[in-house]
């Protein structure tokens, strides 16, 4: 049971329908997400009846929650499925609870609100201590196991409750982890196919002078509100280091990071509509090495043609070899400076490795198709 707070106003909202829209946002699939930032200025909802928040175990609770995020996910195997959410800002002032759904054989519609009717609810922790990590096979009594059944479709609901007001200020935030099912990282098979707020027609990035400038083109904005450029050095753990509001006189957008961290990079969209709905590009790899050579390869996850953008200081030769995952090699051919492309079309989904060979290093990237 979650403890009462003195400020808590008191609303009667009662439901029976099983559809949530208080501040619901979707994150679209599972995956690593950091600083999720709650909005302090949401009142709290009582639980007077099952269908007010997700989760059989809130019904009758002395208060309620703010906000709901959601992420979906497809077991094509099964397994156990592993994430944990963490306040990362704010003190302990979250506590954060999770209600999880067998949706079933049939993809889910992703936008909020969302309707639970049909599915199945697995889990509903509610414990009531804020600062704590949650999340699916977490320990007891923060977390459960979570088992999927193969071929099945999977939602996550993550449950805020925000004991402090914070001046009404939207400042709290927390992270989610990089989920594992059965064991290994999920990837692009496992992500439900949910719909863009926004439809990109091309997204790039180059870098020259040791900067790193980003551009991008929106096909159809309907309702869109913005644009936030994140970047990550192991493309797992993002961070947003820009926000551009949707424009209207053209759909021509472009971003410049001066003097970026070196090493292996990581950048992407994310994009978030007037509802609060969003969603995230494709990742774009590089490899920035500051006045000499920067490596670009992307899309990565790749469905046909992988890019290579090779950019020198001089003109040194490289050769790039492909790798499947038995190690057998696919594809060998030289690099020139600019855009080199690689047919994968006929190449079956998996994981790859990637090798560029040139007179100085050789670097190894992996793949996913």
């Amino acid at each position: 049971m979650k403890k009462i707070f003195t400020f808590l106003l008191v609303l009667l909202f009662i439901s029976s329908a099983k559809i949530f829209s208080q501040s619901c946002v979707s994150l679209g699939c599972a995956s690593s997400h950091t600083a999720v930032t709650t909005d302090g200025n949401l009142p709290s909802i009582p639980v007077v009846a099952i269908g007010d928040v997700p989760g059989t175990c809130y019904v009758g609770a002395p208060s309620g929650y703010k906000q709901i995020f959601w992420e979906f996910f497809f077991s094509p195997l099964g397994g156990d499925f592993v994430q944990g959410f963490t306040e990362s800002a704010g003190g302990t002032a979250l506590d954060i609870d999770y209600v999880t759904y067998d949706i079933g054989l049939t993809a889910p519609t992703t936008s909020c609100p969302v309707d639970i009717t049909g599915w199945t609810e697995l889990d509903c922790i509610n414990v009531g201590s804020t600062g704590q990590t949650t999340g699916p096979g977490q320990p007891a009594p923060e977390g459960n196991t979570l088992t999927t059944t193969a071929g099945h479709y999977y939602a996550i609901a993550i449950v805020i409750w925000q004991g402090v007001s914070n001046g009404g200020a939207a400042s709290y935030q927390f992270d989610a982890s990089a989920p594992t099912l059965g064991g290994a990282a999920l990837t692009v098979a496992n992500c439900v196919n949910i719909a863009l707020p926004v439809k990109l027609s091309s997204f790039t990035a180059r870098a020259n002078n040791c900067a790193v400038s980003l551009n991008w083109t929106s096909e159809i904005e309907s309702d869109f509100n913005n644009y936030e450029v994140q970047y990550s050095a192991d493309g797992k753990d993002f961070a947003t280091i820009a926000s551009l509001p949707a424009q209207t006189t053209s759909r021509n957008y472009s971003f410049q990071q001066n003097n970026p961290p070196q090493g292996k990079a990581y950048y992407r969209l994310k994009m978030v509509d007037m509802d609060g709905k969003l969603d995230y590009s494709k990742t774009i790899a590089m490899k920035l090495d500051c006045g000499n050579r920067q490596v670009f390869v992307y899309p990565n996850p790749v469905t046909d043609v992988l890019n290579i953008n090779i950019t020198n200081s001089q003109d040194h030769s490289t050769r790039a070899k492909l790798f499947d995952a038995n190690g057998r090699l696919i594809y060998s051919n030289n690099m020139i400076s600019g855009t080199n492309t690689v047919n994968m079309v006929n190449y079956p989904k998996g994981i790859y490795l990637l090798q560029l060979i040139n007179t100085t290093e050789v670097q190894n990237l992996k793949i996913i198709k």
